[in-house]
């Protein structure tokens, strides 16, 4: 399949570019997942927003790495084949909220398997040091 589409005002071959949008709230009538259905909206016809609800993650557990949930192995292979990332997370105590720290570890494990690697706006390092400091 083609990474390309081909526009509709200009007829020219143009780069699909593929965005992943994590919401950090679970909340019903979230402003965050709002925003993150807007920018779906508002995005130019070269970029496909597509969004992931991560209320479903287990929590984060080493010992089910081994035998990762459907959930987590679904999740990694949306980032995976995401060209960027565009996280919209409320803040709770001073930092990212509990759902979105759980998805962001289970992208990073294991540490043979970084989902996040190489993902254009991925901030998930700044996020995971400030989730330290709460």
């Amino acid at each position: 399949m083609s990474n390309n589409i081909v526009s509709q005002t200009t007829g020219e071959a143009k780069p699909r570019v593929r965005i992943l949008g994590i919401s950090g709230s679970s909340r019903k009538g979230s402003y965050n997942t709002a925003l993150l259905e807007a920018a779906k909206e508002l995005a130019p016809e070269n970029v496909l927003i597509e969004t992931y609800d991560i209320s479903n993650l287990p929590l984060y557990n080493q010992d089910l790495e081994t035998r990762m949930p459907p959930q987590v192995r679904e999740l990694k292979s949306k980032v995976k084949q995401a060209d960027a990332i565009l996280f919209a997370t409320p803040e709770h105590n001073y930092t990212i909220t509990a759902v979105m720290k759980n998805a962001i570890e289970w992208g990073n494990r294991p540490p043979n398997d970084n989902s996040w690697d190489n993902k254009a706006g991925s901030h998930h390092e700044r996020l995971v040091r400030s989730a330290g400091r709460s």
